[in-house]
């Protein structure tokens, strides 16, 4: 059995296509899509202000990663949080951690888990960006400044996938 915040973010899929005995199925296909895209849009837009913040403080002082891949570390740690964050079971109690177990209450709900799951942090976290900014560090750097971007990455988003899910109940 999946892990209780999965089987959530799994729903959408058990979901669509929309009942078309449904009454609003037309309604409810647009609905989901704007959310989707809305959502993108956003999360879209503050990766590329997250990047452009990191590429301005740079490689300056001697840091030994560059702009872009700490605005990718960055734009992918708040992608976790605001997933594990928005997962998390109110009802659950103040460090419960499990996840929300309940089925979407509304199509309004699951438009807006659309909206913030897969729109924005779907815009705002790039596996594609992480994975190119490690080959680049190999190029400029070494083999172990790769291996560690990518742990690092790798680890930062599961804790703090982790902390949203245990502390945002």
């Amino acid at each position: 059995r999946p892990p209780a915040f999965m089987a959530r973010f799994c729903q959408p899929a058990a979901r669509w296509p929309p009942s078309k005995t449904a009454g609003n199925g037309r309604r409810r296909v647009i609905l989901d899509f704007a959310s989707v895209a809305i959502g993108g849009g956003l999360g879209a837009l503050a990766r590329f202000g997250l990047l452009r913040w990191a590429e301005g403080r740079g490689d300056r002082d001697g840091a030994r990663w560059d702009g872009t891949a700490r605005g990718t570390v960055l734009a992918n740690v708040i992608g976790c949080a605001v997933f594990g964050l928005w997962t998390a079971d109110p009802g659950a109690g103040a460090g419960a951690g499990a996840g929300k177990l309940s089925e979407f209450e509304s199509d309004v709900g699951f438009a807006l888990d659309l909206l913030v799951l897969t729109g924005f942090c779907g815009g705002l976290t790039t596996f594609s960006t992480a994975v190119a900014d490690g080959v680049r560090l190999r190029a400029v750097r070494s083999g172990a400044a790769s291996l560690g971007y990518a742990a690092a990455t790798c680890a930062a988003g599961l804790v703090v996938l982790w902390l949203g899910l245990r502390f945002g109940a």
